[in-house]
């Protein structure tokens, strides 16, 4: 019976646990100084950037931005939980777990959710004895007929639910598994009258459902004919959530990481299909709208995601609703668009993986896909025109790289035939960056990764006062523990928020003894990125914590993984060079002229040749201000 593992315990566990070693087990790590490094088991690569500290005990990848302990590491490698992987590491070193019993609702929601384990587990090995045995005759000629061979079969546990109201519930029967628990795993369904249970499945190919720890949590089944409904999936229960289920990840997720993208289909045999034809890399929606959590499911075995929904009104408005929560999440995608009349599983069947491939090379960006779909729903005519420009305006209005919001505008002018200067007036000028996002875009402030004006800062990144005050920003040079990341490392470190934020806890990593001063100064208040605020936040609430036991205590994967990142870096501070940055963070924080800055807005309207001249104007007045003495520390002269 699973149990609390108490704090201390996991420190002991900690303590012992060799984080090299366990790592070592599936990256070939090299020492490098004091650390070591591989090739990153989480995203494809050719040029190591994965780096592991025997004396931190943490990972970080410089490439894709993976990192924390030992039990993250577990945890997204094997994709368990963090309970499983603390069991893991204490049974490896020996280690016995306290029996510390937990509360009796406790107890009774993990006891009933093992027990609808086994019994989804025992009605899988029903549905695949049906579809060997005679009953099951048709079936496999149905499957034979559309390529589903015996080895796809076993790899997905393909099964058959037999004609006929009782046939799982007579099985459940002699194994003695009561009824009122199968009721529970959706399995049968209470009769309205004269009491008793018939089978939720019946006369169906059965595609069985399976999480990431390899147990069955639901059922899909599909009809053989055209009766209604043609699919039905298991209802939701204590296991099963279709929200957060994605059909097939637990067999693909490591192929995935491998191609550091997915195939995001809509049916259980477009994904069979793919696997078919050596495309291993996907993952099916289960009758349901893409929510959030199956993108963040996504997120944890690529960069970027491919959309390959049918080619019918359908397939394509749920390509349209897929984009917004993409990139509200954060995760790049593209739209495969598929000849019309085609899905995956026919297109492949007929063209073959090369040619499925090929689609996918020529495949959609987020915005092309959208201007495409409304000039297919509106036309080209004067009106149809009106129309596009008019829906398409939020989302272009809600893209604040100035460079980017131009591309879309010259090639939304291009295609429709009207003047860039007719579309500018409609999306309105640049948006007053308020640290939130409107239209098609989530809110997070920090999720669009290009930097492009000037020196790799964009104008709208920055709050309206903080206009150029990047450029103040001298090289500080190595003594201020900047290692630049790989190319795809910048496009996720990009989205981790302000360069000096960064740098202030790295330092305070690195000097914490300069934790009070920072304190004081009530710098960390100051932050405008969340996750590096909560960083912060933990350190000067846990002093003297090392840098493993601060990543443990955060919740989620990217917190984890900035920490890392931030705590890794190994260069000498000085007292002078703590002191000079937090002096230059709280210049950056100071307030410009606000007469200056109403100019600089109403330069935004239209005026790009005024608007940079005051952007240089406001340069020149702050870099007049920038006075390198008031770096120095009190007391030094």
């Amino acid at each position: 019976m699973p149990r609390f593992i108490p704090e201390e315990k996991i420190s002991e566990i900690s303590g012992v646990a060799d984080i090299v070693e366990i790592i070592s087990e599936s990256v070939v790590l090299k020492k490098a100084g004091k650390d070591y490094s591989g090739l990153c088991p989480f995203h494809s690569e050719k040029t190591p950037s994965f780096s592991v500290s025997p004396a931190k005990q943490v990972f970080h990848c410089f490439g894709c931005g993976a990192g924390g302990n030992v039990y993250s590491f577990l945890m997204k490698k094997e994709d368990i939980s963090f309970l499983e992987a603390v069991k893991r590491i204490a049974a490896r070193y020996g280690i016995e777990l306290p029996q510390k019993e937990m509360t009796d609702e406790q107890r009774q929601h993990l006891r009933l959710r093992e027990e609808l384990f086994s019994v989804n587990e025992a009605a899988m090995e029903f549905f695949r004895r049906s579809l060997e045995d005679p009953r099951g005759t048709f079936a496999r000629e149905y499957l034979r007929k559309r390529g589903i061979t015996a080895e796809v079969q076993e790899i997905f546990k393909i099964g058959f639910a037999p004609a006929g109201w009782e046939n799982l519930i007579n099985e459940f029967r002699q194994k003695r598994i009561p009824a009122a628990l199968a009721e529970q795993a959706g399995l049968i369904i209470p009769r309205k009258q004269g009491g008793g249970y018939y089978d939720r499945f019946r006369n169906r190919i059965i595609f069985p459902i399976i999480d990431g720890r390899g147990a069955v949590s639901g059922f899909g089944g599909r009809v053989m004919d055209d009766g209604m409904p043609k699919y039905l999936n298991s209802p939701e229960s204590p296991i099963y959530h279709k929200s957060r289920s994605l059909y097939g990840l637990h067999h693909t997720r490591l192929k995935c990481r491998e191609a550091d993208a997915v195939f995001l289909v809509e049916g259980y045999f477009d994904l069979i299909a793919m696997a078919r034809h050596g495309i291993e890399n996907g993952a099916a929606t289960l009758g349901t709208s893409l929510t959030r959590d199956h993108v963040r499911l996504l997120k944890r075995c690529a960069a970027q995601a491919f959309l390959v929904y049918d080619a019918d009104p359908a397939g394509l408005r749920a390509a349209v609703r897929s984009i917004d929560i993409f990139e509200s999440e954060g995760m790049a995608v593209r739209v495969m668009v598929l000849p019309e009349g085609h899905d995956p599983d026919t297109y492949l069947f007929e063209n073959g993986a090369d040619a499925f491939l090929r689609i996918a090379e020529n495949a959609l960006s987020a915005f092309d896909f959208l201007m495409e779909e409304k000039i297919r729903q509106h036309g080209l005519s004067i009106e149809g025109k009106v129309q596009v420009v008019s829906e398409l305006a939020s989302y272009i209005e809600s893209v604040r790289d100035p460079v980017k919001r131009s591309l879309y505008v010259q090639a939304l002018g291009e295609r429709i035939g009207v003047a860039e200067a007719h579309i500018h007036e409609k999306i309105g000028p640049l948006p007053k960056n308020n640290g939130q996002r409107s239209g098609f875009h989530g809110d997070d402030p920090y999720d669009e990764a290009p930097q492009l004006w000037p020196d790799d800062l964009s104008p709208g990144d920055l709050p309206p006062d903080d206009y150029m005050m990047a450029d103040l920003e001298p090289d500080l040079g190595p003594d201020f523990g900047y290692n630049a990341p790989s190319a795809v490392g910048k496009a996720a470190q990009q989205r981790s928020g302000d360069r000096l934020e960064r740098r202030m806890i790295e330092m305070m990593f690195q000097c914490p003894d300069m934790a009070s001063e920072v304190a004081r100064r009530g710098i960390v208040a100051c932050f405008r990125d969340h996750r590096i605020k909560a960083v912060g936040e933990m350190l000067l609430s846990r002093p003297g914590s090392s840098l493993s036991e601060i990543a443990d205590q955060m919740a989620d994967e990217e917190s984890r993984g900035l920490i890392t990142a931030l705590g890794a870096q190994e260069n000498g501070w000085r007292p002078d060079d703590c002191y000079r940055l937090m002096e230059q963070f709280l210049a950056r924080r100071r307030p410009v002229d606000k007469d200056l800055q109403e100019k600089i807005r109403a330069a935004e309207a239209g005026d790009d040749a005024l608007l940079f001249q005051l952007l240089e104007e406001k340069k020149l007045r702050a870099l007049s201000a920038f006075k390198p003495e008031v770096f120095k520390p009190e007391g030094n002269g």
